[in-house]
């Protein structure tokens, strides 16, 4: 009885590391796929977008895991900047309502928003650089919030 129970101490013990990293790893391809729309580079945007669908496949259980999870395909199936921009909006709002509360993720995480667009982004960097117009308005926005 007592390795039954050591057994599943240690798998569920197992199961909140690797939910607990793998909220570091969607944050982590999240970062990524802003920085390629902030480029404007719609093929990396495509790239990055596949991989933050895998790391969204692995961690399942959270809270409008579906909705995140279609949001992203849809930038990731898509050769246009502004559509791929466009279905980034959701994603932001989307996890910034499961970053903000997660006391797993160390970093400060700036919750950003674009006036012109009214739209929001996550950031690791103070520094505005806007994802929904690139280079033609890279300071455009103001920090809305902070994780820290």
């Amino acid at each position: 009885m007592k390795t039954m129970i050591i057994v599943l101490v240690t798998a569920l013990a197992s199961g909140t590391i690797t939910s607990q990293n793998n909220a570091q790893v969607i944050l982590d391809n999240y970062i990524k796929l802003k920085d390629a729309l902030v480029k404007s580079d719609v093929k990396q945007a495509s790239l990055n977008a596949s991989e933050f669908s895998k790391s969204l496949e692995i961690d399942s259980g959270f809270k409008d895991n579906k909705s995140l999870s279609e949001a992203v395909e849809k930038i990731g199936k898509t050769n246009d900047i502004e559509k791929q921009r466009e279905a980034f909006s959701k994603v932001s709002t989307i996890l910034w309502d499961l970053v903000k509360p997660d006391a797993q993720i160390k970093d400060t995480v700036y919750y950003q928003y674009c006036p012109m667009k009214k739209a929001y982004w996550l950031s690791l960097n103070k520094e505005i650089k806007n994802p929904y117009y690139g280079s033609k308005m890279l300071s455009c926005g103001s920090e809305s919030e902070r994780k820290n």
